[in-house]
Formats: C-alpha cells, sequence, structure tokens
C-alpha cells in the first residue's frame, strides 16, 4: 500500500524527528502513518479540521490507543509547527487513558515444545541458541536482531554467569543475565 505524499510541512516534522531527535525508522513509520490518517481526510491542521478529523476517529474501530498515539502525534506535529512554522493552533491534550497491558507469556509446555521442535542441523541447532535466549533474557525480537558477539559479557570459566548489552526502544542500553541453558546453546551455535 502506496502513501499518498504529505504537505511540506510534515516531511519537514518527520525529518526532524528522524536527525534531530533520532527516532528509530518504526517511529517514524507510525508518526508518518498517523499524518497519513489526518491528511487523507483534511488540508490543513487547525481547530475545525482537527474537530471533524477527531471525530471520524472516534467512529472508526480504532482501539483507545491507537486513536490516543495519533492524537499524540497530531500534537507533536502541532508543537513542531508552532515553534518553526508559525501556526498557533495547538491540538489539545485528550483525557483518554489506555490501561497499560502486559504481554502475555508463552505456556511453559508450548516453550518447552518449541526449543524441543529444533532440529540438529545448522538452522536447527541457530534457532535453538534464538528460542534459549528469548526464554532466557526476556528480550524483543528486535533487540536479539541487533546482537553481535562482543555484546555478550560474563566470566567466560562459568557459563552460568553471563549477560548480554541490548539496545532497546529509544536506543536505552540495558543488561540483561541470559541462563545457562542458553548460553550452553549459543556457545554450541
Amino acid at each position: 500500500m502506496e502513501m499518498s505524499s504529505l504537505p511540506e510541512s510534515a516531511e519537514r516534522f518527520l525529518n526532524h524527528l528522524q536527525v534531530e531527535r533520532g527516532l528509530s525508522p518504526n517511529s517514524l513509520l507510525a508518526y508518518r502513518s498517523d499524518l497519513q490518517k489526518f491528511f487523507d481526510s483534511e488540508s490543513f491542521l487547525d481547530e475545525d479540521s482537527f474537530s471533524r478529523f477527531l471525530k471520524k476517529l472516534h467512529q472508526s474501530n480504532l482501539s483507545v490507543a491507537s486513536i490516543t498515539r495519533i492524537i499524540s502525534s497530531l500534537r507533536s506535529f502541532s508543537k513542531f509547527l508552532r515553534r518553526n512554522e508559525s501556526n498557533s493552533f495547538l491540538v489539545p491534550h485528550q483525557r483518554n487513558r489506555v490501561s497499560k497491558r502486559l504481554p502475555k507469556a508463552l505456556a511453559l509446555e508450548t516453550v518447552i515444545s518449541l526449543i524441543e521442535s529444533c532440529q540438529d542441523d545448522v538452522a536447527g541447532i541457530r534457532d535453538r541458541a534464538i528460542l534459549e535466549l528469548f526464554y532466557s533474557a526476556g528480550i524483543r525480537v528486535s533487540e536479539a536482531v541487533g546482537l553481535n558477539l562482543v555484546d555478550f559479557r560474563g566470566n567466560e570459566e562459568t557459563s552460568t554467569s553471563r549477560f548480554v548489552r541490548v539496545i532497546g526502544k529509544g536506543s536505552k542500553e540495558r543488561l540483561v543475565p541470559v541462563g545457562g541453558y542458553a548460553v550452553d546453546a549459543m556457545e554450541n551455535y
């Protein structure tokens, strides 16, 4: 699905988010999508167009979390316009509270089944190492994709005292402990 072009001011805003604020590609895509939703139905961000768009959002089948994110994107865009383009309209804060949902964990039986289903070939050994790492460290797929051997630290003599340096959301770095089974699986790979 190709998106139609955004106004120049929106493109400048996205460039600002990328260059000056250093947002990740996924965050930039979300902002672009949110702005596109607005500009597909409205031509300018002002009080009347925002009110019409807000009404359409609430009539849509989007979740409260999605609507809140879109409004937040438009609020950031309106602040950018106010600072840089002399636009005086500022998107008001909405009172939609989104409950924080915890991610659902897989059942232990499911995890064991996944790990045991790995073959003994190179791809299977790799898959087992990845699954053991996910289970042991609780990291995101996007965090695992960015890992290198230099990110693994710890006492080489005792395979149970290892850590992995993970770059998470917002480019935040953290050290995560890795259990012995995961360390063994990674060394085997």
